[in-house]
């Protein structure tokens, strides 16, 4: 959906999946966040990259 509602900012700089995945990834991020910020978890860079990376090896 946010793709849809976005694809007027489309520049065209890039290939359009690398466009979509961008977005994917920023909204699984602000998704981490929020989730960290309701149970109270750090949000700093570092504490965002190792939780980004727990996230992803627990999805492998």
């Amino acid at each position: 959906l946010t793709v849809w509602q976005n694809a007027h900012r489309y520049e065209g700089r890039s290939e359009p999946m690398t466009w979509m995945l961008s977005i994917a990834h920023n909204k699984a991020i602000s998704a981490l966040r929020k989730r960290r910020k309701c149970l109270g978890l750090p949000t700093t860079p570092r504490a965002n990259s190792l939780i980004v990376k727990l996230s992803w090896l627990r999805q492998m």
